[in-house]
């Protein structure tokens, strides 16, 4: 309408390098790590996570958001919103057990 070139993209969840790692206020998988880095470094035979584990989530790396966002600048030309994602989901519970290597007992809290 005003002459603009841009695009509007929506990433996913994003993970990688610059991740805040807090156990309680960070995203998904850098809580995760935080939550099994800590359970392994003082022993704990088990990780408490909050919720069924059910729920579905899509990641992307950050570095391949970059690519993406590159590639679309270049060749997208278009008004329509982008979503940016891998289209693979994962549940919360299997993201969970590929985190902890299946090596500590996972307890599922459904209420906090």
């Amino acid at each position: 309408q005003y002459d603009f070139d841009a695009i509007s993209v929506m990433p996913t969840n994003l993970y990688g390098p610059g991740d805040y790692y807090h156990q309680e206020k960070s995203h998904v998988i850098p809580a995760l790590i935080s939550k099994f880095e800590n359970a392994v470094k003082n022993h704990h035979k088990e990780v408490i996570c909050w919720g069924s584990g059910s729920p579905y989530r899509e990641f992307l790396y950050v570095d391949d958001l970059v690519n993406a966002l590159m590639l679309a600048m270049e060749k997208y030309d278009s008004s329509e919103p982008v979503n940016i994602g891998t289209g693979y989901t994962i549940s919360i519970k299997d993201l969970v057990k590929k985190i902890s290597l299946n090596r500590l007992d996972l307890i599922l809290l459904e209420r906090y």
